[in-house]
């Protein structure tokens, strides 16, 4: 599994090892940013660079490629589904069944959505201050 790992203009995969790694890091010493951490981390002895080691144990050219692109497809999934979820949890419409009392969610377009929109219509539901009656009000009579 690959994190993804921000920083400056770049965004690269890395082993769930080496993101905890560089957190490890970042929190011991203090630094804001992994660019800090990936320089401090390079500073080590060769023998104790998780980075190079994962590295140099991905040979060929061909090899290296997959292991970026594994990393940067976990990176971009992962941050798709994040920003979906919480779109979700922020604004989706939803009722409690009167049954069961399980949740029920409202699609756009859907039967239950336009029933909604027909009910509110029927009721006369609007604004508490609609825009319409205040630019209305605002616009003084015509006086000749």
């Amino acid at each position: 599994m690959c994190r993804s790992v921000n920083v400056p203009m770049k965004n690269i995969g890395v082993s769930k090892a080496i993101w905890r790694e560089l957190n490890k890091i970042r929190r011991e010493q203090g630094f804001k940013y992994y660019t800090e951490a990936i320089k401090y981390l390079l500073k080590r002895p060769a023998a104790q660079q998780p980075v190079m080691l994962e590295l140099e144990s991905v040979s060929s050219f061909e090899e290296k490629k997959k292991f970026y692109s594994d990393g940067h497809t976990i990176g971009y999934k992962k941050g798709l589904n994040d920003g979906y979820n919480k779109g979700k949890s922020d604004w989706q419409i939803w009722y409690f069944c009167h049954l069961c009392n399980g949740r029920i969610n409202i699609s756009p377009d859907s039967n239950s959505h336009n029933a909604i929109i027909e009910y509110l219509k029927e009721h006369r539901w609007g604004h508490g201050k609609c825009p319409q009656q205040i630019e209305k009000e605002e616009v003084p009579p015509h006086s000749e």
